[in-house]
């Protein structure tokens, strides 16, 4: 399938923006250019509209700290230990999220995906791209990195959540 969209205020990444045509075939950008000429499917005046590439959000919990179904099935913290490193964030990842699509309709289109932030070493992250609903498919690096924080949060977590004795604390500080 072929879509054309006309007249948009276009803003590539490799270039100036610039006022004209974008061509998509089978979901794909074929060209990008002034006054495209090309059979499409579907032709669509998009006059004073913007179009951009799509968005990465380097740093996301998306799919981990799903939206409106409470901390029963929040999967971002493994509070086991303060070093989770072997934990993977893709194993968790929900990819009926209901934030993935208020992503995708804001332009975001690719995601970093960390745990949380509860344990100082909480695990391997992975660049998933929002393309398909199948966790497998989305994976465009996998582990990309380990989450590790050092802060409030993680002291809280070390003295409330763990065996640590009040005199341990000076040891977190």
């Amino acid at each position: 399938m072929k879509i054309l969209f006309k007249n948009a205020n276009i803003y590539p990444i490799t270039s100036e923006p610039f006022k004209g045509d974008l061509l998509i075939e089978n979901g794909k950008i074929k060209k990008l250019g002034k006054n495209i000429r090309a059979k499409a499917d579907e032709v669509i005046d998009v006059e004073g509209k913007y179009i951009f590439p799509g968005f990465v959000d380097a740093h996301s919990h998306i799919g981990v700290f799903e939206e409106g179904v409470g901390m029963s099935y929040q999967d971002g913290n493994e509070m086991t230990d303060p070093n989770t490193a072997q934990v993977r964030v893709i194993d968790a990842f929900y990819p009926e999220d209901a934030a993935i699509k208020r992503a995708l309709e804001g332009g975001v289109t690719t995601v970093m995906v960390v745990p949380g932030s509860a344990n100082p070493i909480g695990g391997q992250g992975a660049i998933l791209k929002f393309k398909s609903k199948i966790v497998d498919e989305m994976v465009i690096k996998e582990p990309a990195g380990l989450k590790m924080a050092m802060g409030k949060i993680q002291k809280e977590y070390m003295v409330l959540k763990t065996n640590y004795l009040p005199q341990d604390w000076e040891v977190l500080q």
